[in-house]
């Protein structure tokens, strides 16, 4: 007996009718880092940051700007990091809340 698979027919369509040209989403990951490592989703512990310089407001806005025409939901979240460790970090959500872009946020804050 056939069972209908709802989740497969649902991807494959996703995958037939979407345009790779135009991002469904695009994940930010602005921290610096994190001492905490106690979430319950966390994938950072025993891992250390990327080096390199993290993007400054003005870039991330830039960047935004190329990808606002296909209105992608903007997901702000850190694999190693908090992105509430950033040195712009209000700017940064500033920068995407006004451009009126969806914005899906997986921030944590824990009082010490």
């Amino acid at each position: 007996m056939y069972t209908f698979n709802y989740g497969c027919h649902f991807f494959r369509q996703l995958v037939r009718l979407h345009d790779p040209a135009r991002p469904l989403q695009v994940e930010i990951h602005p921290g610096l880092h994190c001492d905490r490592y106690q979430c319950p989703h966390c994938f950072g512990h025993g891992q250390r940051p990327l080096p390199g310089k993290v993007l400054s407001a003005p870039e991330l806005g830039r960047a935004l700007d190329d990808v606002m025409a296909v209105d992608p939901l903007i997901i702000v979240s850190g694999i190693t990091t908090e992105p509430l460790t950033h040195p712009e970090a209000p700017a940064l959500l500033q920068a995407i809340r006004s451009r009126g872009l969806r914005l899906e946020r997986n921030l944590t804050i824990q009082s010490r």
